[in-house]
């Protein structure tokens, strides 16, 4: 299984496999993260994994300023979304 963490080079991976003799997803499954429109339109679709980006600067800042003089760790949860598509089983 191949994990891009950037979304245009995903949706290039089918074509280079494919010139490897490698079919996806039978060979490789191929998951994305951050989903955009174009995403369900490649062939085969590109599964990726919703992340809602616009919640990470918000909850980042509260991160930073809640142990700016802490050593404690701290975590936060970000909510996300798995879309299955043609680039896996």
């Amino acid at each position: 299984m191949f994990i891009c963490s950037l979304i245009h080079i995903a949706i290039g991976v089918p074509r280079r496999s494919m010139s490897k003799g490698l079919a996806i997803p039978e060979d490789i499954a191929l998951i994305s993260v951050n989903d955009i429109p174009t995403a369900k339109f490649t062939f085969p679709s590109l599964s990726t994994v919703r992340i809602h980006a616009e919640m990470m600067d918000t909850r980042g800042e509260l991160l930073a300023k809640g142990t700016r003089w802490s050593n404690s760790a701290t975590t936060s949860h970000v909510p996300s979304k798995l879309k299955l598509r043609g680039t896996t089983k």
